[in-house]
C-alpha cells in the first residue's frame, strides 16, 4: 500500500508540473507579438487578382499558391508596362502521392511528364517583352490541350530587379497512355473492331506515336501514325500516317495509304506568316455490303440475274499547298494563295467480266464513282474578332475544346481551274 501511495503521488506530481509548464508557455506565446506572414498575393483587393490572373477554380488557385510558397514567389498585381525578366514553369505529376494516394502514385512510373523547357518556349511572352495580358490569356489558351494539359495557369511573378517581372506557369500533365477502341456487331457478326494504341506525349515532348488497327467487313487495316508539333524545337508541325490493307476474305494484301502533312500554322495572333503542305495517296479495293454480306450488281438492262460482287480498284491521288499571311489587331484578317491538285481513278477488276464486255460496261456505268482530275490555284480570305472566352463549364469534358472564338466571321474561295491535257478532261470547281 505505501509503495502504491508513492507512485501515486509521484504521478499527480508529473502531471501538476507538466500542467504549470503548458500554462507558462501558453502565457508567453500570448505575450509575445505575432509577426504577420505575407501573402503571395500582396494587399490588392479579389477583383484585381481576377482582372490579372483571369477565373481560376479552387484547384488551380491551390496548385498556384502551392508554387508560390515552395518557390518564395509573390504575385505581381500590377504588371503593366514592365519587361519579362523570364519564364519559370511548374508542371505537377499526373497522380499526387499525398491527394491521391500511393497506389494511385505509382502510375507515374508509366508517365512522362512533360519536360519543363517543352512549355517553356510554347509561352508566348519570351524575356524582353513588355508583359501583355491579351498575349498571356493567348498563352493559356495555346497550352490548355486536353491531349497534354489537366489545368493551366499562366501568372506573372515579381522579379529582384524592378520594372522587371518573371512569368510563371504552373501545369498539370494528364495520362497520355491510352488505348482507344470501338467496336460494331451485326447480328453475331463483327462488322468493326479499332484498336489504337496511343501515347500522346512520347518521352515528354508533347509528340504522338500511335499504332492503328481498323477491322471492317470487308478488310484489315493495319499502321502507324506520327504527329510532332515542333519539329527539331521548331514552328513546323508534322503529321505522318500509313496504312496497309489486307482483304478480310481473301487474307492477300490489296492496297495502301501514306499521308503527309507539314504545316507552319499561325499559332499566335501576332504572327504574320503560316503554310501549309499536304499529300495523302490511297489505292485499295472499295467493297459495298448489304447487311454483313457482300452486295451483289444486276444489270437494270438485262432480264438476267448478274449477281457481281460489288468491289472495284479506287486509286486517289489529292496534293494543298498553301501559304496565308495574316494582319490586324482588333479584327484579324488572313489571305491565303495555294494550288489543289486532286485526282481519282476507279478501275473495275477484269477477272469478273470475262467475255461480258456489256456488263462490264454497266457495272462501270452504275457502280464506279466519276474519273476526274481537279487541278486550281486558289485565293482564300477570311477575317474575324480575336475575343475567346473560355467556358467553366465543359471542364469535365477532357476531350472537348473549352475555349471558343465569339465575334463574326467571314470567308471567301474562288477556285479558277486550269486546263490539262489528257483523255480525262477537267473537273473544276
Amino acid at each position: 500500500m505505501p509503495m502504491r501511495s508513492l507512485l501515486a503521488c509521484c504521478l499527480v506530481t508529473l502531471c501538476a508540473v507538466a500542467s504549470a509548464r503548458a500554462a507558462t508557455d501558453g502565457q508567453a506565446a500570448s505575450a509575445s507579438p505575432q509577426l504577420p506572414q505575407a501573402s503571395p498575393w500582396g494587399t490588392a483587393p479579389a477583383p484585381r487578382r481576377q482582372q490579372v490572373l483571369g477565373s481560376l477554380g479552387s484547384y488551380q488557385e491551390n496548385a498556384l499558391l502551392r508554387v508560390l510558397e515552395e518557390r518564395g514567389l509573390e504575385i505581381e498585381l500590377h504588371p503593366e508596362g514592365k519587361r519579362v525578366a523570364g519564364v519559370l514553369v511548374k508542371n505537377f505529376d499526373v497522380f499526387s502521392r499525398e491527394e491521391d494516394g500511393r497506389v494511385l502514385g505509382w502510375l507515374n512510373f508509366f508517365h512522362m511528364t512533360t519536360r519543363e523547357h517543352i512549355i517553356a518556349r510554347e509561352v508566348l511572352l519570351q524575356p524582353g517583352d513588355l508583359w501583355d495580358p491579351v498575349v498571356a490569356q493567348e498563352t493559356r489558351r495555346r497550352l490548355t490541350e486536353p491531349l497534354f494539359s489537366a489545368f493551366v495557369v499562366v501568372a506573372p511573378v515579381k522579379a529582384p530587379t524592378p520594372g522587371e517581372v518573371f512569368v510563371l506557369v504552373v501545369t498539370r500533365d494528364i495520362f497520355s497512355l491510352r488505348l482507344n477502341t470501338n467496336f460494331e456487331f451485326q447480328g453475331n457478326v463483327l462488322s468493326l473492331l479499332h484498336i489504337e494504341p496511343a501515347e500522346n506525349n512520347f518521352l515528354g515532348r508533347r509528340k504522338r506515336v500511335a499504332g492503328d488497327l481498323e477491322i471492317t467487313l470487308g478488310r484489315y487495316a493495319l499502321g502507324p501514325t506520327y504527329f510532332d508539333s515542333n519539329i527539331a524545337g521548331s514552328r513546323w508541325q508534322l503529321l505522318a500516317l500509313a496504312r496497309a490493307y489486307v482483304g478480310r476474305e481473301e487474307q492477300t494484301w490489296e492496297g495502301r495509304r501514306l499521308y503527309a502533312k507539314l504545316e507552319h500554322p499561325l499559332w499566335a495572333f501576332s504572327r504574320r506568316w503560316g503554310a501549309v503542305f499536304s499529300l495523302d495517296q490511297y489505292e485499295a479495293t472499295e467493297r459495298s455490303f448489304l447487311g454483313a454480306g457482300l452486295r451483289a450488281y444486276d444489270d437494270p438492262n438485262t432480264t438476267a440475274v448478274e449477281a457481281v460482287p460489288w468491289r472495284y480498284r479506287y486509286r486517289t491521288l489529292s496534293v494543298d499547298t498553301r501559304i496565308t499571311r495574316q494582319s490586324g489587331t482588333h479584327v484579324i484578317k488572313q489571305v491565303s494563295l495555294g494550288y489543289d491538285f486532286d485526282l481519282r481513278r476507279p478501275e473495275v477488276f477484269d477477272a469478273l467480266f470475262v467475255e461480258a464486255p456489256a456488263l462490264r460496261a454497266a457495272f462501270a456505268r452504275d457502280v464506279l464513282p466519276r474519273s476526274e482530275r481537279v487541278s486550281a490555284p486558289l485565293v482564300a480570305y477570311r477575317m474575324f474578332t480575336p475575343e475567346l472566352r473560355h467556358l467553366p463549364r465543359l471542364r469535365h469534358l477532357r476531350s472537348a475544346r473549352r475555349t471558343f472564338g465569339l465575334g463574326p466571321s467571314s470567308r471567301c474561295l474562288p477556285r479558277a481551274p486550269c486546263r490539262h491535257s489528257g483523255p480525262t478532261g477537267l473537273s473544276g470547281g
